[in-house]
């Protein structure tokens, strides 16, 4: 049961111990989630090569619109933490119900304005089977983000990650189950074919949404952090809002450039080309809870941390978080930098080239680098956030994506070489730019709140 005055855990604060305590279950929990993504085109390659290649090109359009309202939804992390780090337990439940009341209303603008407009932006090469995988999987975000954005960020924000992890790998069983007998049909069931793989996320993702919802309304949390107080309350929503509105604004426009950079991919980029970047990238997003699992818990620490205007346990939690780094990314280079056939042959996909051993360490290197890169970029973000500047983010990453990304990508399709690798060596080159200016404006901020704290947003 929780108590009051508990410290996240019980090694030192901002130490890799703690850290790594408060990160592994996320690790595991956003694996878990990878591992989904991993799975449902693992199985679609085997399916067919046209639903992989749909797969792989219209994905990105779903992830922009998650990572838009998710960019606001996550806020109410930050705002518990924040509450938790100053013991002010009585206003957590009512931040965490004004994110479940946003993320049932997303069904409005879904159903009436996404869903008709959808297939004028996919590319006409995957626009049919792509229109039927999206429309199924955005009937389902609502239900995604008020179980593991909103309710899950009561759990987060107050370093019990333990319990998202439960949930994720109930979810992470029953999609792959479901994809299997969906995707290739069963007994009575037919083959649904790639319509399938998103019907079998969405009923993995509305389980784990009635079993978040089952555990946060535990007599122990309403009486703690008032979670049975569902009223809405306006200046929550403000706070939510101010913080995440520049953040969305920024996934907004970055998110749309990179769904729009991959149906001109799709459609000038050779087929060979093209599938061996969806490969890469799949062994990407396959390592990516590092990343994710890392950052939800620097976020968790330092925005406790900021509560409790422990500004030492900041710099030391930067240092744990940094060796990390070179600890995943050591581990991962033995997979996509040294031997990355292995990994190549489970996409049971028979690629006639004579070069294509050196194309494979070509995209799977060029792809660990950009891993390594967004490592920084990731985790020097979720710390600007904790202190509640998302305006920067807002400024800068449009210009540079825009700038670094697009424009070069897109002269690249359209008038060059046609190379897909040109998507992943320019999201390089965005990576580290981002992360050195993310790295400068930590400092700066860090700096200001030593003699400004009344200046931190969010806290009252």
């Amino acid at each position: 049961m929780d108590t009051p005055h508990r410290p996240l855990t019980n090694f030192p604060p901002g130490s890799l111990r703690e850290l790594f305590a408060i990160a592994w279950p996320m690790i595991l929990s956003s694996a878990a989630g990878c591992l989904m993504i991993v799975s449902d085109r693992l199985i679609l390659a085997r399916y067919s090569l046209e639903t992989f290649s749909a797969n792989i090109a219209c994905t990105p359009c779903y992830w922009a619109i998650c990572d838009i309202v998710m960019s606001i939804i996550s806020i109410a992390g930050v705002l518990v933490g924040r509450y938790n780090g100053a013991r002010q337990y009585v206003h957590i439940g009512p931040v965490v119900w004004q994110m479940f009341w946003f993320s049932i209303l997303l069904w409005i603008p879904i159903y009436f304005i996404l869903i008709p407009l959808l297939p004028h932006f996919l590319a006409e090469n995957v626009r049919e089977l792509g229109s039927v995988y999206l429309r199924i999987l955005f009937y389902f975000l609502p239900v995604l983000c008020a179980g593991f954005g909103a309710i899950g960020s009561f759990f987060v924000g107050r370093g019990r990650t333990k319990i998202v992890l439960v949930v994720t790998l109930i979810s992470i069983v029953i999609n792959f189950v479901a994809n299997v007998i969906l995707i290739f049909g069963w007994g009575p069931i037919p083959s649904l074919g790639i319509a399938g793989s998103a019907l079998g996320t969405g009923i993995a993702q509305s389980i784990s949404f009635c079993l978040f919802l089952f555990l946060f309304l535990k007599k122990q949390y309403r009486q703690i952090y008032q979670t049975g107080n569902a009223s809405l309350r306006w200046e929550l929503w403000g706070q939510c809002f101010c913080i995440g509105s520049p953040n969305a604004l920024t996934r907004l426009i970055n998110s749309f450039l990179w769904a729009w950079m991959m149906q001109l991919c799709v459609q000038y980029a050779s087929h060979e080309e093209f599938l061996l970047y969806g490969m890469a990238m799949t062994v990407y997003v396959a390592f990516f809870f590092l990343i994710e699992g890392t950052g939800t818990g620097v976020t968790t620490v330092d925005s406790n941390a900021i509560g409790a205007r422990q500004w030492d346990v900041i710099a030391r939690n930067t240092r744990s978080w940094v060796l990390l780094s070179f600890i995943f990314c050591s581990l991962l280079s033995i997979f996509m930098v040294f031997y990355p056939e292995p990994i190549f042959h489970l996409f049971a996909i028979d690629l006639q080239s004579g070069n294509l051993r050196s194309l494979i360490h070509e995209f799977f290197g060029w792809a660990w680098l950009l891993f390594f890169a967004e490592f920084f970029h990731f985790n020097f973000y979720s710390m600007i956030t904790a202190f509640g500047d998302t305006i920067f983010r807002m400024i800068s990453a449009p210009i540079c994506y825009g700038l670094l990304v697009a424009l070069p990508v897109y002269h690249t399709l359209r008038y060059g070489s046609h190379r897909a690798l040109a998507f992943i060596q320019y999201s390089l080159l965005n990576e580290v730019t981002m992360s050195v200016l993310f790295f400068f404006r930590y400092r700066w901020l860090l700096k200001n709140a030593h003699h400004s704290p009344s200046r931190l947003k969010g806290l009252t």
